[in-house]
């Protein structure tokens, strides 16, 4: 077993079912999750998931890890909407820069709305820790889609 295995049995084991008294539902959300994590952090680092330890899963492979999911879960808040972009532009330690598609069909080839912002407030937005409407962040292009990203980023923390 890698120093991960050990860490993910205990959260399950220990943090969701003992401490926090979990749903089955809670937990399944969780699993599911941290499958999808796993899974992507092995194909990122080449590693088996076994093989897998805690500091594979840096502040970098986080954030990309949760910039691969927004175009989906703009998909799922928003509906199907008309082929567009986003670009995303996170500064600081594992910042980076993105051209997101959004919607279906080929996106334009310039970005309808940029924003800009921390990696680690990114992160927190992630985790549902920052409210969409008040993260610090600034918009170039159609405010609504920034909105729609930031929204996005917060509906896939777990808590």
């Amino acid at each position: 077993m890698s120093r991960l295995a050990p860490i993910l049995q205990g959260f399950f084991t220990d943090r969701l079912s003992r401490q926090r008294q979990a749903s089955p539902h809670t937990v399944a959300a969780y699993r599911d999750s941290i499958r999808l994590l796993v899974a992507y952090a092995a194909n990122a680092t080449g590693k088996q998931p076994v093989d897998l330890d805690v500091t594979d899963l840096d502040a970098a492979l986080i954030v990309a890890f949760g910039v691969g999911l927004l175009p989906d879960a703009v998909r799922l808040l928003g509906g199907d909407q008309p082929a567009r972009s986003a670009r995303l532009v996170l500064t600081g330690p594992a910042g980076g820069d993105w051209t997101l598609p959004l919607g279906s069909g080929d996106p334009a080839s310039t970005p309808a709305a940029t924003v800009t912002m921390d990696a680690v407030e990114f992160c927190y937005l992630l985790g549902n820790r920052r409210d969409p409407g008040s993260v610090p962040h600034t918009v170039e292009g159609d405010p609504e889609l920034a909105a729609t990203l930031l929204r996005a980023a917060a509906t896939l923390g777990c808590d």
